[in-house]
């Protein structure tokens, strides 16, 4: 899709959109976040900076150079900074950003364009690499349509047969994306235990939105909704930390719910066996290959950090 040129606002004139942009002491990344954004549309948009353990006042600073709302977030974790952000606003929308990350221009009002539905709770969109964020329409296009979500847009709610599967390993969307403010207060915000400052550094977007599709919402994916981050590496020490991001999260979703313990036990067996997943024939193609013993020992790691965040959980009630 990538139209040209942007959506009209007459689409989503009556929504307000709220921006939360989680830092964490990257006072540099930050000012070129809150540049970009300003760059963009922003009418009827309120945008807050949530700061996550500062050890300065810069964050501060630079969000008051830039009018933008600043919040403080004293304990060190990704979700729980998007928590207080988020209750910090009066918006009908919430989107997120972490420092990092800078939007394509019309990123805020192809997201509002999409909570036209209102069975939409969730919107998400294209991440790439921040090369890109002054290439031609062309090449973004490009871009997109080799990504893991593709160029089409795309819904996911429990009607769909591989929802679960969808929601809670990357099939629909990863760290570009927005919220319905009575979805997030539905589902009581995103999991402290979960997220980059947590014991369990990954899965907060996801299982979001597997607890919304539980509840009976819709996610819809547009790929218009562009935003630009830095590439991490592929390389084998990025193919284990994956494996070890997913095993803690895959007995962190069976121990919460055990009721899809047996399609969890499926989704690794077929794993196991190279089920293909269809948003992963973009991503995985290039991933480099570890050996089995560092596959069983990240796997091992994974589990420990899990069985670490239930102890921490427990002594902390």
């Amino acid at each position: 899709m990538l139209r040209s040129p942007c959506i009209s606002r007459s689409d989503s004139a009556a929504l307000s959109l709220g921006v939360v942009i989680c830092t964490h002491n990257r006072p540099v990344q930050l000012e070129n976040c809150l540049k970009r954004l300003m760059s963009c549309n922003l009418d009827n948009v309120s945008v807050i900076v949530a700061d996550s353990a500062p050890l300065s006042d810069a964050a501060r600073s630079i969000s008051k150079a830039y009018a933008a709302g600043y919040v403080l977030s004293p304990l060190k974790g990704l979700s729980r900074a998007r928590n207080i952000g988020t209750r910090a606003l009066m918006t009908d929308v919430v989107a997120y950003l972490d420092d990092d990350m800078i939007p394509c221009d019309c990123w805020s009002t192809t997201i509002l364009k999409a909570f036209s539905d209102m069975k939409v709770m969730a919107v998400t969109g294209p991440i790439l690499a921040t090369q890109l964020a002054d290439a031609s329409l062309a090449d973004m296009r490009q871009a997109v349509a080799a990504s893991s979500w593709g160029i089409s847009p795309k819904s996911v709610d429990r009607s769909c047969v591989d929802w679960f599967e969808r929601t809670n390993f990357g099939g629909i969307g990863d760290g570009n994306f927005a919220l319905r403010r009575v979805a997030f207060d539905e589902i009581d915000g995103f999991d402290n235990r979960l997220g980059r400052g947590a014991q369990i550094n990954s899965g907060e977007e996801h299982y979001a939105y597997f607890r919304l599709a539980l509840s009976g919402h819709r996610i819809a994916y547009l790929p218009d909704a562009i935003v630009f981050h830095p590439s991490s590496t592929n390389d084998e020490e990025h193919q284990r930390r994956y494996i070890q991001e997913v095993s803690a999260y895959l007995p962190f979703l069976a121990w919460n719910h055990p009721s899809y313990s047996l399609r969890i036990l499926k989704y690794i067996v077929e794993g196991a066996f190279g089920k293909n997943r269809p948003w992963r024939q973009n991503s995985t193609s290039t991933m480099p290959k570890i050996g089995m013993s560092s596959y069983i020992w990240s796997g091992l790691i994974g589990l420990s950090t899990f069985m670490k965040s239930v102890l921490t959980h427990s002594e902390g009630k």
